[in-house]
């Protein structure tokens, strides 16, 4: 999330997603619901400009603090 390479980390059932695999589907679909249902807002024109501005940051960082020598 920090990096900007996922939008959403979706939360895992107790125990892990093996072990109550209808919990993890629900909530697999509630995530897929909602960022669909934003897209669906979206022209496909901006819909392509996200997606343009999002790959043009992944993997980008900023340095801090003193140049390094």
């Amino acid at each position: 999330m920090r990096l900007n390479v996922a939008d959403e980390v979706i939360q895992e059932p107790r125990g892990g997603a093996h072990r109550n695999v209808d919990m993890a589907v629900e909530n697999l679909g509630k995530a897929l619901r909602a960022h669909l249902d934003e897209l669906l807002q979206m022209s496909p024109e901006e819909i392509q400009a996200d997606r343009y501005e999002r790959f043009r940051r992944l993997g980008a960082f900023e340095v801090t603090g003193s140049e390094p020598s």
